[in-house]
């Protein structure tokens, strides 16, 4: 933790020294890596973040809040998991980053998400275009907030993000994102799979790997994208540079 917290005073030029430089270090945990989801596996997730399962089990719970109002448990998955499984997909942003996502992150005039890189983990400007669907979805989302006594500031908040002490409660969304990947019949992967997902579709549509890599501020040094399509026949490798 040290170690990281003087590498960021380096890169934001608060010190130049870094007195854990040498020291001995824990050996670091073994990385799952993310597994890039089919355009089947994808749609099967989204119908699943709305509530529609291929199997019935009423057994299933999930955690929802709404604005103002206190917690709760429901059969259905709650309001904000659809719009943030669906930017997770369209945009490639981190779990953190789509938390935080703010209304003045959205230029709608310019049709893009601008995230200033002293937000970003990686202190690296974020600058993506907005695909139709999710300038639609925010727009739907902005009507909704306009309805609220106080438009919040984060755009998620508008549709029952759940909040702890004033921040995303980002264990809470985690845990009812599992939830509901499991009931779409997904066993691998977790959220950073969204990520790659991206990726991987974006390499469906011929976008050059490096282009696809800046846009979701992917930070992964010497990492290696497997994308496998539709029919499984076929493996391809792209380097991340």
């Amino acid at each position: 933790m040290l170690h990281s917290f003087f590498r960021w005073g380096t890169r934001r030029d608060l010190t130049h020294v870094d007195p854990t430089e040498g020291l001995p270090r824990t050996r670091p945990l073994p990385e799952r890596p993310a597994i890039p989801w089919t355009a089947i596996e994808q749609q099967r997730l989204l119908d699943a973040c709305r509530g529609i399962f291929d199997k019935q089990d009423p057994g299933r719970k999930f955690l929802h809040s709404r604005p103002g109002q206190r917690r709760g448990v429901s059969a259905v998955p709650p309001e904000y998991l659809y719009p943030l499984v669906f930017l997770g997909l369209r945009t490639g942003l981190r779990l953190g980053d789509l938390l935080h996502l703010e209304w003045r992150h959205i230029d709608f005039v310019r049709q893009r998400i601008i995230i200033p890189g002293v937000e970003v983990r990686t202190l690296t400007d974020i600058d993506i275009p907005l695909h139709p669907d999710v300038r639609a979805l925010l727009e739907e989302i902005f009507s909704q907030a306009l309805s609220l006594p106080q438009v919040p500031p984060r755009i998620l908040e508008a549709v029952g993000l759940p909040m702890w002490k004033g921040l995303p409660d980002e264990r809470e969304v985690l845990h009812v994102f599992r939830v509901v990947r499991r009931h779409a019949d997904i066993q691998k992967g977790d959220f950073n799979s969204l990520r790659v997902s991206f990726l991987r579709n974006c390499a469906l549509a011929r976008v050059p790997m490096k282009d696809a890599a800046r846009l979701c501020d992917w930070d992964g040094e010497g990492a290696i994208l497997n994308l496998i399509y539709e029919d499984g026949a076929l493996e391809t490798r792209f380097p991340l540079r």
